[in-house]
């Protein structure tokens, strides 16, 4: 994420004392609810209107992938921003805009602190307390959970972009308590992602 100045920010602390969590308008696969990006947008864009905000996505090709750039601008000048991969799961343009359009709400939602997905408190609970009784390892999650071949693909041209990958790679690993980077599970890879570069 890029770093911020004292407008912006200013800025930003007033439109979210008024901005309203975004209704979750639609159910996923596994029957959680979600907000849509038309969802998120409504929640949010008058208010950042009315406090000098709008925001902006940018597609940046990085190796044989892309990235997507949100940018919430102000009116002084000053802008924020943060990049997320573009993780296509399935070929052809509707794999590529169903990817995009995850993208940009991950992009907004995460700019905004907004939640827009249903809260699995329990769910990480109960991960935790497998992790205390020390099995923390995910290789028996399902092909459909882990990381795609896209995806670990993407992985390995960011890694190689830097000289100490291993270290990063062991501290993504680590961090997810997976033994290999096979074992990643698709819901992390944004946060795996944001591992490897900081």
């Amino acid at each position: 994420m890029s770093e911020a100045t004292s407008k912006i920010i200013e800025a930003l602390v007033k439109a979210q004392k008024e901005i309203k969590p975004p209704v979750k308008d639609r159910m996923g696969q596994f029957k959680n609810k979600y907000a849509t990006l038309d969802a998120v947008y409504e929640s949010c864009r008058e208010v950042l209107a009315k406090n000098g905000m709008t925001l902006s996505h940018d597609v940046e090709r990085v190796g044989e992938s892309f990235d997507l750039i949100t940018t919430l601008y102000h009116t002084s000048g000053e802008k924020l921003s943060m990049r997320c991969p573009i993780c296509v799961e399935r070929t052809g343009p509707q794999g590529f805009a169903s990817a995009l359009t995850y993208a940009r709400r991950y992009g907004v939602c995460s700019l905004l602190a907004l939640p827009a997905d249903d809260d699995d408190d329990a769910a990480q609970a109960q991960k935790d307390s497998v992790k205390k009784k020390g099995s923390n390892d995910t290789s028996s999650a399902t092909p459909s959970e882990t990381i795609t071949a896209e995806q670990q693909a993407y992985l390995d041209k960011l890694l190689a972009q830097y000289e100490d990958k291993q270290r990063r790679l062991e501290r993504a690993m680590q961090n997810y308590g997976v033994k290999s980077p096979l074992h990643f599970l698709r819901k992390d890879f944004n946060n795996v992602i944001a591992v490897v570069r900081s």
